[in-house]
């Protein structure tokens, strides 16, 4: 892991904007624990570049995971200003949103906003998104809807054979027949 980091930094010396170096130094770094927020991620240079959403979202759930809740729900906002329909992002800020109580980030009105689009743009197909869209209902009071999206969730999610995902969403059911909210 040190010497592909330094190979990494290498590169970046000859090619600074490199956006695949910045993600795999990132990477890298993390699993070090050394991570570090390259502020290349916010060079404008970069937005075109194929693997820059891919980056951004990595990092965001980086920050997330080092519970820098804030900044990661900047960069999902960011990565949102720069492609509006990007399920991934919505889905994630809607999840943040719905669930982060004590937060300065919590909006339970947004998160259903955002979760619907998420929702709209997969169909209602997707088992994960209809999950945020059903947590996003419930942290705003509405467990009707909450539980109703969620046996939606759960149906798909068993018919692909996720049953992980199904068994955790029929837990949160549970919650919301007692009127709780997912934290």
């Amino acid at each position: 892991t040190d010497e592909a980091i330094g190979h990494c930094r290498r590169i970046l010396e000859l090619r600074p904007n490199y956006v695949d170096a910045y993600f795999k130094l990132s990477s890298l770094m993390f699993e070090q624990g050394e991570f570090t927020e390259p502020e290349t991620y916010r060079n404008p240079d970069l937005y075109q570049h194929p693997s820059y959403m891919e980056a951004a979202v990595s990092l965001a759930e980086k920050l997330l995971e080092l519970g820098q809740v804030e900044r990661s729900c900047e960069y999902f906002r960011h990565i949102l200003d720069l492609e509006p329909d990007s399920v991934e992002a919505l889905n994630a800020l809607a999840w943040i949103q719905a669930t982060m109580a004590t937060h300065v980030v919590y909006d339970p009105a947004g998160a259903v906003e955002l979760a619907r689009k998420a929702c709209e743009i997969t169909s209602y197909e997707s088992p994960e998104v209809l999950d945020s869209l059903a947590v996003a209902h419930a942290a705003h009071g509405d467990f009707d809807r909450a539980i109703e999206f969620s046996r939606k969730a759960v149906v798909l999610a068993n018919a692909s054979g996720n049953k992980p995902l199904a068994g955790r969403i029929g837990k949160r059911i549970a919650l919301y027949q007692r009127e709780q909210p997912y934290r």
